[in-house]
C-alpha cells in the first residue's frame, strides 16, 4: 500500500544470523522488517532514502513466540516488541514502490530472490494500509482479524498443494500465497521463505 502502514506478525526463531530478514519487500524502495542478531529494525522508504528504526540491541530471544509490529501513520514511524513501543521517529514523505514480492522469512535481492533468511516459525502475517497500533503499548492478539484496510493475512493454518491462504478481502489479486514446499515444509515453520506475488 502506499501511505499508512502496519506489518506485524508472530515468530519463533531458532537462531538469528548477522543479517536476516522477516518480513521484506526492500531493494532502495519499500519496506522490511529484520532481526539480525536479535536486535529488531524497521526500514520504510521515504522520498530519497530510508528511514530505519532498531531496538538498539539484542532484545529477542530464541525459542520464545514474539510479536513484532512496525506503523507508519503518515507522520510518524513506530516499532513496538510484544505490544511494548521499543522505538519511534517523525517521519513523512512519499513513498516508492517496486514490483518485487514481499517475502516471509528472509530478505529481498536485486533479482527478486530470496536472501538472509530466517530460521524459525512464524505466524499471522498481517499487512494493512493503516496506523494498526498507537501510544506507548497495546496487548497483541495471539491470532489477527483481518480488516477492511488489510492487504494480506495469513494465518499460517495450513498448505493447500502449494498454496497459504489469505483471509484479508483485499480484491487486488487473488486470495492466496505461493510458497516454495521443500522450504515451508511443516505448519508455521519457515527455514526460508514463501513469496507473496500479491503485494505490489
Amino acid at each position: 500500500p502506499d501511505g499508512p502502514l502496519t506489518l506485524e506478525c508472530w515468530f519463533n526463531a531458532e537462531s538469528y544470523g548477522e543479517r536476516t530478514g522477516l518480513l521484506c519487500k526492500t531493494e532502495s524502495s519499500e519496506y522490511g522488517l529484520f532481526v539480525s542478531k536479535a536486535q529488531a529494525e524497521f526500514h520504510l522508504f521515504l522520498d530519497e532514502s530510508y528511514v530505519t528504526l532498531t531496538s538498539g540491541g539484542p532484545v529477542l530471544e530464541t525459542g520464545v513466540w514474539h510479536h513484532i509490529a512496525a506503523v507508519y501513520d503518515g507522520e510518524k514511524i513506530c516499532l513496538y516488541i510484544d505490544g511494548r513501543l521499543i522505538s519511534d521517529v517523525k517521519a513523512k514523505g512519499k513513498r516508492r514502490s517496486n514490483g518485487f514480492p514481499l517475502l516471509v522469512g528472509a530478505d529481498v535481492s536485486n533479482k527478486g530472490a530470496a536472501t538472509s533468511h530466517f530460521t524459525g516459525r512464524i505466524d499471522e502475517v498481517r499487512l494493512s494500509a493503516e496506523a494498526c497500533y498507537e501510544g506507548e503499548s497495546f496487548n497483541p492478539s495471539r491470532r489477527l482479524e483481518a480488516g477492511p484496510k488489510t492487504m494480506l493475512m495469513l494465518h499460517m493454518d495450513g498448505m493447500a498443494g502449494p498454496w497459504y491462504h489469505d483471509a484479508s478481502s483485499f480484491s487486488g489479486s487473488p486470495s492466496t500465497a505461493l510458497a516454495e514446499p521443500e522450504v515451508w515444509n511443516k505448519k508455521n515453520t519457515s527455514q526460508g521463505h514463501a513469496a507473496l506475488g500479491r503485494i505490489t
